[in-house]
Formats: C-alpha cells, sequence, structure tokens
C-alpha cells in the first residue's frame, strides 16, 4: 500500500458516493462490465455485503463514470512513475502538474 494507492481508493469512494452507490456495488458492476472478464470473484463476510454486490447486477455505468475511470488510471499512472500530480475535489478529478 503506497500513497496512490491510498488517494485512488478516496477518488474511487467520492465516485461512488456521487453516483449514489456502494463503492462494493461500483467496484462489482465496473468488473462486470467488460466482455474480457469470464467471473467477477466476490467475498462478502456478511449479508449486506451481498446486497451491495448484488445491486451490481441491475447497475449499467454510464460513459462518464468509465470515463473518469479511464482518466483516474491514467492519471495514477503517471503519478507513480512522478509525471504528473493530481487530486480530486467536490467529485472533479483536477490534474494540476505535469513535468
Amino acid at each position: 500500500m503506497n500513497e496512490y494507492t491510498l488517494k485512488s481508493v478516496q477518488m474511487y469512494m467520492d465516485i461512488a458516493q456521487k453516483y449514489d452507490m456502494s463503492v462494493t456495488t461500483l467496484a462489482t458492476a465496473w468488473s462486470m462490465h467488460f466482455d474480457f472478464v469470464a467471473s467477477t470473484i466476490i467475498g462478502a463476510t456478511n449479508t449486506d455485503q451481498l446486497d451491495d454486490i448484488f445491486k451490481a447486477f441491475d447497475t449499467k455505468l454510464s460513459n462518464q463514470i468509465l470515463k473518469v475511470f479511464t482518466y483516474l488510471s491514467r492519471f495514477v499512472n503517471l503519478s507513480r512513475r512522478g509525471l504528473a500530480s493530481f487530486y480530486f475535489q467536490r467529485n472533479m478529478l483536477i490534474l494540476f502538474s505535469i513535468y
């Protein structure tokens, strides 16, 4: 676990909150979105978590959410290599510096 992982997780949590869904629902729906994913492996320690997972079956991610995910992953990769800095504020991804 490093600072980029923690930043990324916080951003995904903020995205889920903005779109009024749990992080579990968002992550499961994202995984199920891709045809090349043969199966999405889930795990739950209580029945409340299952409810969030099952909601993903009825969740279609908008193009806007998918674009945010694409940009976020690119910026995280640039940041890890020391080529960019970014942050998330008020549900907006902000790229503030490219070196």
